[in-house]
């Protein structure tokens, strides 16, 4: 993400329902007719993408949650959210 992301704060789109399933979060997507299997860290960023976070706050939250450090997984939180813009889960 670029310097100018830094307020952003991404949003799912609407009508996703998200159904935890072991370690994984699946994501149906009814308006695409998709599924999405997550693993456990791309689960709880999308779970984070209620439009009320900055990506920053993002990233603190994802390290909190699987107690590392914010460094660490910010370049992680940039790749699923653009993922997660291209396959069309966030708006």
């Amino acid at each position: 993400m670029e310097t100018t992301d830094k307020l952003m704060k991404p949003k799912q789109i609407g009508g996703l329902e998200l159904r935890t399933a072991g370690d994984e979060l699946l994501v149906h997507d009814a308006g695409a007719g998709k599924v999405h299997v997550l693993n456990a860290s791309a689960g709880k960023i999308l779970q984070l993408c209620d439009g009320s976070r900055t990506v920053e706050e993002i990233s603190v939250a994802v390290a909190n949650a699987f107690l590392t450090d914010t460094e660490r997984v910010r370049p992680d939180v940039d790749v699923s959210l653009a993922e997660f813009k291209t396959i069309g889960l966030l708006e």
